[in-house]
């Protein structure tokens, strides 16, 4: 049986954003301090002060490059986390449909044609669930962990138009979550 919990995922996102922020920051101090260094040392020596003030440029935009480069690539290997527990969640489901049939549907050949679909969720931090799709009709706040029992929203907007109606606070408890699933075409 497969977790359903896409909630160290979004930790793993969130982790990678952390991340681009506090280097982008201790990439520009470092270039603003040598930077500064660099224009004291004019004083004294000025090719050397020069070369500290060219020196922070440099240090300023390749780091500053290479930090987005590594969050872009980190991006990638967590969205591909994401579309595998998709799938894998995906395939695990189709596996327990098939399995209460006879063996002579068992042998279809034909493999089933499959979308990718994107939707926007309401994730619950401290539990780690979603909001359920229960709670459209009820006045209470329902959460759930499996994914495909929560509640699904076309657009960011549409997310946060529903949490206004809910009087859900989008921040700290509530988030917002992009997921790109993968399902069956019927």
């Amino acid at each position: 049986m497969i977790n359903k919990s896409f909630s160290e995922i979004e930790k793993a996102k969130k982790y990678v954003e952390v991340f681009k922020k506090v280097t982008v920051t201790l990439c520009a101090i470092l270039s603003v301090l040598m930077l500064i260094a660099g224009i004291i040392l004019c004083v004294y020596d000025g090719a050397t002060g020069v070369s500290y003030i060219i020196y922070s440029v440099i240090l300023c935009g390749f780091g500053i490059f290479m930090v987005y480069y590594t969050n872009a690539i980190s991006n990638v290997f967590v969205d591909g986390m994401d579309d595998i527990k998709s799938s894998a969640i995906m395939i695990e489901q189709i596996a327990k449909g098939n399995s209460g049939k006879n063996n002579e549907q068992n042998t279809n050949v034909f493999p089933k044609s499959f979308e990718s679909c994107i939707n926007f969720y309401l994730y619950y931090v401290e539990k780690g669930a979603y909001l359920s799709a229960s709670t459209v009709e009820e006045q209470s706040l329902r959460v759930v962990k499996d994914i495909f029992s929560a509640i699904k929203f076309n657009s960011e907007e549409e997310a946060k138009r529903f949490a206004d109606y809910k009087r859900i606070e989008i921040g700290e408890k509530w988030q917002i979550v992009k997921k790109n699933l993968i399902i069956p075409i019927v």
